[in-house]
């Protein structure tokens, strides 16, 4: 497993930049912080895809699925066919825009707990990233535990 620290991360940007986003953050915060095998994708190392990724296994294997876009139920998708709880491992990679971070849903059609996964977050293996306690699934661990995700302007 890779371990990073993805909490810091945040803070450096927020101390850097002045902005406010620890607040906004605050929902996630408790849950990105659990992720002991998750953090920031090195700006170096690949230009962006634009997509956010969710693999059936952990460190990135089995069947995947990738999204341009919003997905109410993610046992349909593409090129997987199905992820819907089974999920193990994320990414979201996606572009510097207005809707750039992805909220994570335990239900269908975007219901019930939710976590926020900001722009160049991964994880290879989620058992350790729970829902906060903000509806049903509060919680619960998110891995093999996904069925709808949306973009949202930030986390």
């Amino acid at each position: 497993m890779t371990h990073h620290s993805k909490g810091r991360t945040v803070v450096s940007v927020v101390a850097l930049t002045g902005v406010s986003l620890l607040t906004a953050l605050a929902p996630a915060q408790a849950a990105t912080e659990q992720a002991s095998s998750a953090g920031r994708a090195p700006d170096s190392a690949t230009m962006a895809s634009g997509y956010f990724r969710a693999w059936e296994h952990v460190n990135y294997r089995g069947a995947y699925c990738r999204w341009a876009g919003n997905d109410s139920d993610w046992s349909t998708c593409e090129p997987g066919g199905n992820v819907r709880n089974k999920a193990s491992a994320i990414h979201n990679d996606s572009y510097a825009h207005t809707y750039e971070d992805v909220r994570m849903y335990w239900g269908l059609d975007y219901y019930g707990a939710s976590v926020c996964i900001p722009r160049g977050w991964y994880s290879n293996d989620i058992q350790s990233l729970h829902y906060p306690d903000n509806g049903p699934g509060a919680g619960e661990s998110t891995d093999d535990n996904v069925s709808s995700h949306k973009w949202v302007a930030s986390c």
